[in-house]
């Protein structure tokens, strides 16, 4: 975790208390109790500033066809729609290169739920030893109630195999296959 120049709402992994009444999570999204959310506090402990950056250890994803990276995330913000250019996002950039460049992914906007996301990692950098993904909150100006969440993280090949049945050898199973 990095934060700069934010006065609360720091990523930590703990269990979510706020109960949802501030915007923020009333529970984890897999069930094992934790994630990693912006202060897992009860009251006004939103993001207040910012950036707070979350970044993943190094991956080793060069041998891995395909990798992709899922997770589910939360980002809500009460600015969404109302005052477009004051509008806070949830960034998610991935790094080849043990963090030293990164390359932007997407801004998600207001979802206020749980809301699961796919990186096919080849689409946006070249999958090597020091992959690493961040996921960066702000609220900038400091005008809102923004909370965020990211649970249920795994990479994963993307590829599959022969299919069963596949007799034509297009990688589905299709009523040309039992023609």
């Amino acid at each position: 975790v990095e934060n700069i120049d934010i006065a609360r709402g720091q990523w930590e992994r703990a269990v979510p208390v706020g109960g949802g009444d501030r915007r923020d999570p009333e529970a984890d999204y897999d069930g094992s109790g934790q994630c990693w959310v912006t202060e897992a506090a009860d009251g006004d402990t939103d993001v207040d500033g910012g950036p707070t950056i979350l970044t993943s250890p190094a991956w080793d994803l060069s041998t891995l066809p395909e990798p992709v990276i899922e997770c589910a995330i939360w980002f809500s913000c009460d600015d969404a729609g109302v005052i477009p250019s004051q509008e806070d996002f949830l960034t998610i950039e991935l790094s080849n290169d043990g963090g030293a460049s990164w390359t932007h992914v997407v801004d998600y906007e207001s979802t206020d739920s749980w809301k699961v996301v796919q990186v096919l990692v080849s689409d946006y950098v070249t999958p090597s030893a020091q992959t690493h993904i961040r996921f960066i909150a702000v609220d900038n100006p400091s005008n809102s109630l923004t909370e965020a969440g990211i649970d249920a993280l795994r990479v994963f090949s993307n590829l599959c195999g022969d299919v069963e049945g596949d007799v034509t050898g297009d990688g589905v199973v299709s009523i040309e296959d039992l023609l």
